[in-house]
């Protein structure tokens, strides 16, 4: 949230400087983090986007990775696996629990043991939002059903499974977004699983602090 108020007044020209200078730095400045090695993460939403790019760069610090995503993410492990990564691809729909927890249970029964989780799976469903045919006045049950049983439920299916099968000095990281920090028209079925997502992973948060396992959220 921080990052957000703080360029939010920035120019487009000095965002795209900015964005360019990270990558550049990153390019030629590669990241070690000795931390990730030998441990074992889950990162729903593998097969794309920011779901694949965690994947890629768990998988690079020397993690083993599972590769949860509802269009199977064979790609992603063969990625991975052609600079030596460690990791396996279990398809799975987060709206249906029974489906993550036998995703979930394949990757530890690989493994060993799980250490941490990047819950991404997430859409915007088959409507750009914004549109006005999500104006809730005429917003269709079956369009916010899609999108809360993914994005919301998702989460909540996620987070219940990994619970369950870590131990202490484990973290979790939840996919929000600024639509659940800030309202905006012709969204309510995203802002409010957004918003939900950080109302879980507060609470949860302090549910579980005293077993040493943190959660927390990014608002991309």
């Amino acid at each position: 949230m921080y990052l957000y108020w703080e360029l939010k007044y920035k120019s487009t020209t000095q965002l795209l400087l900015a964005a360019v200078l990270i990558i550049f730095i990153f390019k030629i400045v590669p990241m070690a983090y000795e931390c990730f090695k030998g441990k074992t993460y889950i990162v729903t939403g593998a097969a794309s986007g920011m779901g694949r790019a965690i994947s890629i760069k768990l998988a690079r610090q020397g993690a083993n990775v599972g590769l949860v995503d509802l269009n199977n993410p064979d790609h992603v492990l063969a990625e991975i696996e052609q600079f030596g990564g460690k990791a396996t691809s279990v398809s799975a729909n987060v709206q249906h629990a029974s489906e993550v927890d036998a995703a979930f249970k394949t990757v530890v029964e690989k493994f060993g043991r799980l250490d941490g989780a990047a819950n991404m799976a997430g859409t915007v469903g088959s409507l750009k939002l914004g549109e006005t045919k999500l104006a809730m006045e005429v917003l269709k049950d079956e369009d916010w059903d899609f999108l809360l049983a993914t994005n919301l439920n998702g989460v909540k299916n996620a987070v219940r499974a990994e619970l369950q099968l870590m131990s202490g000095s484990s973290s979790l990281v939840n996919a929000a977004s600024v639509s659940g920090q800030l309202a905006c028209p012709f969204n309510s079925p995203y802002g409010a699983g957004k918003f939900g997502v950080i109302g879980i992973t507060k609470s949860v948060a302090q549910e579980v602090a005293s077993k040493g396992i943190r959660i927390n959220a990014v608002a991309p």
